[in-house]
């Protein structure tokens, strides 16, 4: 009992107080939900009077500037376009708030093209490239009508945005979107995709390919497959066989052997071309757009059996460099062979070589070729079935092996064997090629070889340290006992009396100061310009200073080894080498001999004077011989060299005169420099094996080594990072940034990027490829000078007063600043 007395009470006390807290809590809520909703209303009534208020001044605008486009949709590129800005003769928006329209004098001619801005640019990319697109126009008033006329002309296929605006304030229907079509199907644009010279397959099956249709401006024309559709395009295609036999008389292949089908793939992106070859055998195939050759559409076509098939997958997969294909030799070089010459042959993933065995005994190579794009083997006779006999079994074939450096050999197999033995062949080649002849996939394969098994040597240092005023010679002391395995491990630099720490901008900065060094273009230094060219050649022992000597030759080329393989081990690592070679002298590092082609680059003085004058002249009058004079500076005439053994005795004619044009090329571009390219090409393959240089030609092998030399602001723009962590107005220093870089020449663009990134040129791909991306960042400070962060790819940059004080500072900046950390 006592227990309910004490409940009761605390109850009845309590209660009172809850229920007055209640009533408490029930007005605070209906007040604030009577002020929430007069609030609600207030804004109701404030957005509507800004939505009234905007219509009428937008809807005054509309009658007030307008745009017109002198052209019909859908448009093409490469037409010239125009479209015409006007204001409305009785409408201008008012001054007030009510922005009430009243006649007014229309401005005058100049004022009104002043004050019209317009901005073309493209909305969407759908090409992998670096070209602006940002848009080119000229502006001009019409006199007739005083309207701004705007004149352009788009190159490149795509959606675009047209923004037009008359004092700030956007014309009727700013921005416009337009669609720009590819042109028409240009078959010098227009590219056979294949994946190697050579086809590969198998008698009875199909195969199949792709054509990827272009316009002259390289513009893939997707929808212009559909947009053509009646005019058949597929029937504009033509496949033509023939045989690889030059003693074919008809050289046409039927339809029973070869049959083919063109065929538009459902996206409409490009068309496939089925193939169906019936027989084993060797053909050559052309496809031609409307009668015209495209581009990588000649090729060669091995057709085998399923059991040759069978016989090579055997052969590759089980030490192929040991399998022997025995043939008899018919000639080698001009010495053409009395009696039978057996020989093997062998085909590895590198290498493919010609040897015999002297008393059955000793082997003794008589020929050896790169798996290569550059080694062409030719078909010239098949006897009996030959290559096209289904079976196989029966026949022989004779073909040539060349590839402009060994001596040509002509050998004659089996024809069953010589199919196995060349299917061998083009499978290695594919695979060397990356399954396409691209420069990315042969780009792919090379680092994936280079790196290989010494992948594992970039977790450990090497530590070097150098002086930069004597920079080559103390590098070449501290690297004089370095074996390829050292070479390949991750370098540490240290600059003396420098307090940098190197996390991969000393590296960097190391390789690329031996660059300019060994590479810059210098009449008394280790590489020089031919006549007029800009392109560096190795300069002859006779006119370079004497401290340069051959041991320079071979470190110089250590060094573009060391580049190379940085690039191979990643993007973060790439490291492009400061050069521009001659193409002759890339083509010899290739082991390619020059010819008279070259001087067109590397001697374009001598070229257009005397290579052009002759090829496109009759040489009878000319007293021409295969002999050189050679004159000292006071055209005193100091020797005459023999360019062939009896050459002052060999006139030049009309039939020989290529050959005289080449042997003059081996003179000047090869003989003179000889010891110098093979000490460069010593120290290069120290590092870099030569059968990895097989896949590339010249103007590949120079992307490959020293990248892209310039770039533009809009890829800059479009693959760059800012970080904008201060309180300082962004955009305007970005903008005073871009437009620096647009006033600047290439030498100053490649200082820009000697300073931020430690290299003064692009990885292939750009500032895309860049890795880490490029970094624009603002400090806090004023009136300084920029700043930049090598190991990050970073600049700093300050503000300043105005933008000339801006521009000022940053040209500064990379000119002083270019070498040495003296500004991070």
């Amino acid at each position: 009992m006592c227990l309910d007395v004490v409940i009761s009470d605390i109850f009845n006390k309590i209660l009172p107080k809850t229920e007055k807290h209640f009533e408490e809590r029930m007005f605070v809520l209906i007040v604030l939900f009577v002020l929430c909703v007069m609030l609600i209303f207030v804004f109701a009534f404030l957005l509507l009077t800004l939505v009234v208020l905007g219509w009428r001044r937008v809807k005054s605008w509309k009658s007030y500037c307008h745009v017109k486009f002198d052209w019909k949709e859908p448009c093409v590129v490469g037409e010239p376009l125009r479209f015409r800005v006007s204001l409305d003769k009785s409408m201008t928006p008012g001054t007030d708030d009510n922005v009430t329209p009243s006649p007014t004098k229309l401005p005058e001619s100049e004022e009104f093209l002043r004050d019209v801005n317009v901005e073309i640019r493209q909305a969407l990319v759908y090409h992998e490239t670096h070209q602006q697109t940002k848009v080119e126009h000229v502006k001009e008033v019409d006199p007739a009508t005083g309207e701004v006329l705007v004149k352009f002309s788009i190159r490149r296929s795509g959606l675009y945005l047209i923004s037009v605006t008359y004092k700030g304030l956007r014309a009727v229907g700013s921005p416009f979107r337009k669609r720009f079509r590819p042109s028409v199907i240009d078959s010098s644009k227009t590219i056979f995709l294949r994946p190697s010279p050579t086809l590969l397959c198998i008698a009875g099956e199909q195969v199949t390919y792709e054509i990827q249709p272009r316009d002259k401006y390289g513009n893939n024309c997707d929808e212009n497959i559909w947009v053509n559709a009646e005019k058949n395009i597929e029937s504009r295609l033509k496949f033509i066989p023939k045989f690889a036999d030059e003693s074919c008389i008809d050289n046409i292949v039927s339809q029973d052997e070869i049959s083919h089908v063109f065929i538009t793939r459902p996206d409409g992106s490009r068309i496939e071309i089925i193939l169906l070859v019936n027989k084993p055998g060797v053909y050559k195939g052309q496809i031609l757009y409307d009668d015209k050759p495209i581009t990588n559409g000649q090729f060669d076509i091995l057709s085998i059996t399923t059991r040759e098939s069978s016989q090579m997958l055997s052969i590759a997969n089980n030490n192929p460099a040991w399998t022997p294909h025995q043939a008899n030799l018919l000639a080698i070089g001009n010495e053409q062979q009395l009696k039978q010459r057996s020989v093997y042959l062998y085909v590895s993933p590198k290498l493919f070589y010609v040897q015999e065995y002297l008393l059955r005994i000793i082997p003794l190579k008589l020929a050896v070729y790169r798996v290569s794009p550059m080694t062409k083997i030719k078909m010239i006779l098949t006897e009996s079935s030959g290559l096209s006999d289904i079976a196989g079994n029966s026949g022989e074939c004779t073909f040539s092996i060349f590839d402009g450096v060994q001596p040509q050999v002509m050998i004659q197999m089996e024809a069953s064997k010589a199919r196995t033995m060349l299917a061998l062949y083009v499978s290695f080649l594919q695979k060397r090629l990356g399954g396409s002849e691209n420069f990315e996939g042969k780009q792919r394969v090379f680092y994936q070889e280079l790196r290989g098994t010494m992948k594992d040597l970039r977790m450990t240092s090497k530590q070097i340290v150098v002086t930069r005023a004597s920079l080559v010679y103390t590098s070449m002391n501290a690297t004089k006992y370095f074996r390829k395995s050292d070479w390949c491990k991750n370098f540490g630099i240290k600059f003396e009396n420098e307090n940098g720490y190197d996390y991969g901008g000393l590296r960097r900065e190391w390789l690329e100061l031996l660059c300019v060094q060994f590479f810059q273009n210098n009449e008394f230094g280790m590489f020089s310009s031919i006549g007029t060219s800009r392109l560096v050649h190795p300069t002859n022992a006779k006119t370079r200073y004497p401290l340069w000597t051959l041991k320079h030759y071979e470190f110089a080329g250590k060094v573009v080894g060391k580049c190379l393989f940085e690039s191979s081990c990643g993007d973060v690592y790439t490291q492009m080498v400061k050069a521009k070679f001659s193409k002759s002298f890339l083509a010899q590092v290739l082991g390619i001999p020059p010819n008279y082609q070259h001087f067109e680059q590397d001697d374009p003085e001598l070229f257009v004077s005397k290579i052009k004058y002759i090829l496109e002249n009759d040489v009878t009058d000319m007293e021409l011989t295969f002999s050189e004079e050679e004159y000292d500076s006071n055209g005193k005439l100091v020797k005459t060299v023999e360019l062939i053994a009896g050459g002052s005795k060999k006139k030049v004619t009309g039939e020989n005169k290529e050959q005289y044009l080449n042997a003059l090329a081996h003179y000047r571009l090869a003989s003179k420099v000889t010891k110098e390219i093979d000490a460069f090409k010593r120290g290069l393959n120290e590092i870099v094996p030569e059968e990895l240089f097989t896949s590339f030609e010249e103007n590949e092998l120079e992307l490959l080594i020293c990248g892209r030399s310039e770039f533009d602001v809009e890829d800059l723009k479009e693959n760059s990072i800012r970080d904008w962590s201060w309180g300082i107005t962004p955009n305007k220093l970005f903008s005073w940034f871009c437009t620096a870089v647009s006033n600047m020449n290439d030498d100053e663009r490649a200082r820009l990027l000697q300073f931020t990134t430690g290299s003064s040129l692009l990885p292939h791909g750009g500032f895309k490829a860049l890795n880490p991306k490029f970094k624009i960042s603002i400090s806090n400070e004023y009136g300084k000078l920029p700043k930049a962060h090598t190991c990050f790819n970073t600049i700093v940059l300050a503000d300043n007063s105005s933008y000339e004080d801006f521009e000022r500072a940053l040209r500064t900046g990379i000119t002083e600043g270019a070498e040495g950390f003296s500004f991070t």
